[in-house]
């Protein structure tokens, strides 16, 4: 399960229109590891990055579902797909906020859910888990509320989870299951207090839950996403870092963006391992800037574009690209870690360019390379396939499955 985007960035709009397991083998070569006071640290090599095999994911999918391939069942703004072992792909929706169950011909077997404040139904939804005996549950951030669905769709129970999870107005939420059973809410802050300098990130704790959902402890916190405060707005910064975070075996992985590195936690809080790798030409130059902010300036009504011209110039900015964008774990235990896909498209404004992935092994050694097409976002690997979301040049969104050739 993957990306997730706080729409902070709505502010600044506003504010104009009215005026986000590790094994113990040894690494192998261009990869050194050091017990450092019982943390693990695996340093990935340039040599390394420069050898490891290229994944190919095939041009062509393999599967579609939603749109012309499934005309019955319009997909919007899809937020996780989770492909279950038996073949049924569980799609996650915001609008409306619902989880639909697909078979293998693109017909819909199940929907779990649906838009409303009762038991079984949402306000929002970013995120989805399998628990045991083919159950799905379901995270709605808005509600800060946990649902359980069986496997036929019916709805078993809730979760309030308001007491332990911050809500949506401060902070975005997703839904992370062990193997164990084991819950973890991973929380990125945005906004609150701390809004007096230019660039700043807020920190949040993330809540562990037992498989009945009765919270157990916290994990973090973690750094959430980089904001800019000014005098006339404030939001999400342009090439900001955002922390994400994926399950591995009974870890929670977590990068925050502003290092190349990876980091695991055991759900008690201890740090296991961190994983690092060389990340060059990250720097923002001039020209990247401003061919970013004309091309937001072309986009605006032609009354705002000399005021939004002024603001954009004076808005700030890190120093640096962020070092990863997306991390996922595929079903044996690799770990994807997507580059960062650019400024707008961070902020839902443009598509997906094609995007290129490092893969690592279970204990953080670099062991391949991939890229997954334009207009593609993925959110599972699993097999020999990866699953995500495509938009096409219209944004008519459908889940799409494509091939991975592991030499």
């Amino acid at each position: 399960m993957g990306t997730f985007k706080p729409n902070v960035w709505l502010c600044l709009v506003a504010t104009l229109g009215s005026s986000a397991c590790h094994g113990s083998g040894s690494p192998p070569a261009g990869a050194v590891a050091v017990d450092s006071s019982g943390v693990i640290v695996v340093t990935n090599s340039a040599e390394l990055m420069a050898s490891v095999p290229r994944w190919t994911v095939a041009v062509e999918h393999r599967v579609e579902l939603g749109s012309d391939a499934s005309p019955e069942t319009a997909l919007s703004r899809v937020v996780d797909v989770l492909p279950r072992p038996r073949g049924e792909v569980v799609v996650a929706t915001r609008q409306p906020p619902h989880g639909l169950g697909f078979t293998a011909d693109g017909s819909v077997a199940a929907t779990r859910g649906g838009e409303g404040e009762g038991p079984g139904e949402f306000s929002g939804m970013s995120s989805i888990a399998a628990l045991p005996g083919d159950s799905i549950a379901v995270w709605d951030p808005e509600a800060l509320r946990l649902s359980v669905f069986a496997a036929d769709g019916r709805f078993a129970r809730d979760v309030d989870l308001k007491a332990a999870v911050l809500p949506v107005d401060r902070a975005w939420s997703v839904l992370r299951r062990t193997p164990s059973g084991a819950l973890a809410v991973f929380t990125v802050a945005s906004f609150g207090a701390g809004r007096d300098v230019p660039l700043y990130r807020l920190s949040a704790e993330s809540p562990v839950m037992d498989a009945s959902g009765a919270v157990t402890g916290s994990l973090g916190p973690f750094p959430g996403v980089e904001m800019f405060n000014t005098e006339w707005g404030f939001g999400s910064a342009f090439f900001g870092a955002q922390s994400y975070a994926a399950v591995a075996g009974e870890d929670l992985v977590v990068g925050d963006g502003a290092l190349p590195e990876l980091r695991w936690y055991a759900l008690d809080g201890t740090l296991e391992r961190v994983a690092r790798w060389p990340s060059g030409g990250r720097e923002l130059t001039p020209a990247v800037l401003d061919s970013v902010k004309e091309r937001v300036v072309a986009g605006a009504p032609e009354a705002h574009r000399a005021a939004l011209r002024a603001q954009l110039k004076e808005l700030p900015v890190p120093e640096r690209r962020p070092a990863l964008s997306d991390v996922l774990v595929s079903d044996v235990g690799e770990i994807w870690v997507g580059n960062y896909p650019g400024a707008l498209a961070a902020k839902s404004m443009a598509r997906f360019l094609e995007r290129r992935w490092l893969v690592f092994s279970a204990d953080g050694s670099l062991v391949a390379k991939a890229t997954t097409p334009e207009g593609f976002q993925p959110y599972a690997v699993m097999g020999a396939r990866v699953w995500g979301v495509f938009k096409d040049d219209l944004d008519v969104e459908t889940v799409r499955a494509y091939a991975i050739t592991r030499p």
